[in-house]
This record gives C-alpha cells, structure tokens and sequence, in this order.
C-alpha cells in the first residue's frame, strides 16, 4: 500500500490487512468498485460522538450509500471483528458500532445486559 494508505489505516485505527481484505471481499465478492475513503467514512459514522449505535437507514442516508454496499460492508467489518451489532429489542433492527467505539461510549450496565440477552453478535 502507498503511504496514503497507511495514513488512513492509522486514522481509522485499522491494520493494511484489514483495509485490504475487506476491499478485496466487497470489490471481487460483491462486485462493487469501493476504495478506502468509503470504509474510512463509514467508520467515523459509525465512531460519531453523537451516537452510540446506528441503523442501516441512518448510515446510508449519512453517507448517501448505496444499502446493498452498505450491507456488504457490514458484513465484511462484522466477520473482521471491527464492528459488532446488536437487535434493538423495541424495534427489531440491527444496529451497528465499532468494538472500539462500543467499549468507550456504552456504558457499563448496558454491557452486562448485552451479554446476558444475546442480543450483541460479532
């Protein structure tokens, strides 16, 4: 990767490796044509002060991102052990964070409950 690369793996806290297995998983997998800066965008949504957790709908209207790149992405984060994801018991949706973002915003008894529920999944 060129030092441009790295710069945005460092910023997003996330290993070359990483970087590149999930581009390489969503551009020959899914045939899409996606670059770094796509992955960097999304994991700042996803690491947004203003939030803990964050749906499908509110991801893709932040990032004017196509759901079924959108959901690839995910997938490929989720099987990478970058993010994690919960069932909002309210509504059933899946939402979505970062480990690192989850471990620093959610809050000690949420965790707990998280863990007993079963409803936060890798």
């Amino acid at each position: 990767m060129t030092h441009y690369h790295r710069n945005i793996s460092e910023n997003i806290g996330l290993s070359d490796d990483v970087i590149r297995s999930v581009l390489k998983s969503i551009n020959v997998k899914e045939n899409f044509q996606i670059d770094e800066e796509t992955i960097k965008d999304l994991i700042h949504a996803l690491e947004s002060d203003k939030y803990t957790w964050r749906s499908e709908s509110g991801l893709e209207k932040e990032l004017n991102i196509d759901p079924v790149l959108l959901n690839a992405l995910l997938k490929s984060l989720i099987s990478q052990d970058v993010v994690v994801r919960a069932k909002d018991s309210k509504s059933g949706r899946n939402l979505f964070t970062t480990w690192n973002h989850y471990t620093k915003k959610e809050n000690v008894f949420n965790k707990f409950l998280n863990s007993l529920s079963g409803d936060l999944r890798a």
